[in-house]
């Protein structure tokens, strides 16, 4: 399902205002193409604005300055409306603290997905199942978040972002609270994805040993990214 376009960013800022009265600028003038089929790591400090910038590239955050792009279609401007359809058909978000709703099943969170875009449910069922199973979280499927450890949280997590298999993936921290071989299935997900041309992935972590699998490796320190893999 997905599409081969990719999201680019030109000149992207923004700053928040402390208590104080004074903006503080997180991101000045970032630019950034991300094309399907490749995988970027961006890292930096705590507090540099990783995650500011994935907010911004998922239009969950409206930028202060510059542009968005997915193919040739211009997300900066566009109505709540247009902004949730292309996050439903095109975008797959990873959160770091997960954001699965707390009354509905695991196997419920990840279909939730699927309900956004009008799928088919036998299709997206057949998806969902296959996911969790790749993930090791299949015979969780019936439990609540609340029952689920942080680990299985974020796997279930995963599994709702790339349902729909989205033609761009933002994961922030996806690994941070998986045992080495659950971290290293669900980067196999990725690395598959974007491997096959399906998806255009952008991560944020701070694992140098994350960042190393990458094509290429940004850093984002004083507002701006810079930086290839060396």
């Amino acid at each position: 399902m997905a599409d081969a376009a990719g999201l680019r960013a030109a000149g992207l800022a923004k700053g928040f205002r402390t208590p104080d009265g004074r903006v503080l600028e997180v991101l000045r003038g970032v630019d950034l193409a991300l094309a399907p089929g490749e995988l970027v790591a961006v890292v930096g400090r705590s507090g540099s604005g990783k995650s500011t910038l994935l907010n911004l590239l998922g239009c969950l955050d409206r930028s202060d300055g510059g542009q968005i792009w997915f193919g040739d279609q211009r997300l900066t401007g566009a109505g709540r409306r247009a902004l949730a359809g292309f996050r439903g058909r095109h975008l797959g978000f990873v959160f770091q603290a997960y954001n699965l709703i707390p009354d509905l099943t695991a196997w419920e969170n990840v279909l939730l997905a699927a309900r956004y875009v009008g799928r088919a449910r036998a299709e997206a069922e057949a998806a969902a199942r296959g996911l969790l199973e790749r993930l090791g979280v299949s015979e969780r499927a019936a439990q609540y978040p609340p029952a689920l450890s942080g680990g299985e949280q974020q796997r279930v997590a995963f599994c709702r972002a790339v349902l729909n298999d989205p033609a761009v993936i933002l994961a922030d921290e996806p690994t941070g609270n998986l045992d080495e071989e659950n971290a290293a299935v669900l980067l196999g997900e990725l690395r598959a994805r974007a491997r096959s041309g399906r998806s255009a992935v952008l991560l944020v972590t701070h694992s140098a040993e994350l960042a190393r699998t990458a094509d290429r490796v940004l850093t984002l320190a004083n507002g701006r990214l810079t930086g290839v893999r060396p």
